[in-house]
């Protein structure tokens, strides 16, 4: 299956495509699924102890072709005392056009700086996946 990632508001890196690409190669994707979600997680992360905080990556078929475009995309943490739950950190919400993080107000997902932060995280994940950190990664589709 060849993902092809429509242009969106935001740089998606060409590695970034790639590495959803390969992440999908040892899953099968019926054809008449229209939704993938990617999660890329670290076992040792956990509500207790530091590490690299979980991502999600959502997205869905825009037609027929294996032309894509991105839902979300999540990085999650523990939040909460004295009960700690995984909940959504970062969020680049594409569908809704908004940028989420937790203390700042919501922002257009154009906004420069929302531009230049998904940068430096993209940059950030991609390191952390090509080293190997995140040593559970599953892909669903429906």
């Amino acid at each position: 299956m060849n993902i092809v990632i429509t242009p969106n508001k935001l740089d998606v890196s060409a590695q970034l495509h790639a590495s959803l690409q390969q992440a999908t190669s040892t899953k099968e994707i019926q054809p008449d699924h229209t939704q993938i979600i990617f999660n890329f997680r670290n076992s040792s992360y956990y509500q207790t102890k530091a590490g690299y905080h979980p991502v999600e990556i959502s997205i869905s078929r825009e037609d027929a072709r294996d032309d894509w475009r991105l839902l979300y995309i999540s990085d999650l943490a523990y939040f909460g005392h004295p009960y700690p739950e995984l909940d959504i950190e970062i969020d680049f919400n594409f569908q809704a056009g908004i940028f989420y993080m937790v203390g700042l107000t919501r922002q257009p997902i154009n906004h420069p700086m929302v531009q230049d932060f998904y940068k430096t995280w993209e940059s950030n994940f991609l390191a952390y996946l090509s080293s190997g950190v995140f040593d559970d990664i599953t892909v669903n589709s429906w």
